[in-house]
């Protein structure tokens, strides 16, 4: 009766090791969920123009989900972008500043590989494309092309559930519809973020 007493406690342990070990398994093979959110600066790059522009800031708000395979990992994301655009001319009254506005709906799709990963830290590369649709902008013109293709690029470091990504973003298509003008802009945007892992 003891020696039977034993072994059920003995299949018990057995049983809640299994258990946890399973648990353990099926959660490093699930997605990892979170939400970010950060600050960027955006600016165009003209081919050629008479004006000067410069970086301004805006701010990033959004989800994420990262599907991870030893080292390699895919991250989509779901972003609110708001970005401020700024450039200055000379005119006969002087220099002239003229701001613009947009908020806009990015989804980038990011694949990243772990330089560094250990226990609780994880150092990252990435790159991936970016899809952006520009909900709307200061402006009644409707100048910016509504639709766009980006390419990011970034490092990132996980410390436990904390998320940190530095990254920059080009715009290959024109960032305005006038297929007259001369300047041909293209968007470019440093982010950073800080995110948090849900999951």
């Amino acid at each position: 009766m003891h020696k039977n007493l034993l072994n059920i406690k003995i299949m018990k342990k057995v049983l809640i090791t299994l258990s946890f070990v399973c648990v353990a398994a099926v959660c490093s093979a699930l997605p990892n969920f979170g939400a970010k959110i950060g600050g960027n600066f955006s600016k165009f790059t003209v081919s050629k123009s008479e004006a000067n522009y410069s970086f301004q800031p805006g701010f990033d708000i959004g989800f994420f989900a990262r599907i991870k395979h030893h080292k390699m990992y895919v991250q989509p994301e779901l972003v609110y972008s708001y970005q401020t655009t700024k450039y200055t001319y000379d005119d006969l009254t002087g220099k002239t500043d003229v701001k613009n506005h947009t908020h806009n709906l990015n989804i980038p799709v990011l694949v990243g590989y772990k330089l560094v990963d250990v226990k609780l830290t994880n150092v990252r590369v990435f790159l991936g494309p970016e899809f952006n649709y520009v909900l709307s902008e200061s402006t009644d013109l409707d100048l910016r092309t509504p639709a766009n293709i980006a390419g990011c690029i970034g490092a990132g470091i996980d410390i436990a559930m904390l998320t940190l990504d530095l990254r920059y973003g080009y715009t290959f298509n024109k960032a305005i519809k006038d297929d007259e003008a001369k300047i041909n802009p293209h968007n470019n945007v440093v982010a950073i973020s800080l995110g948090w892992k849900f999951l």
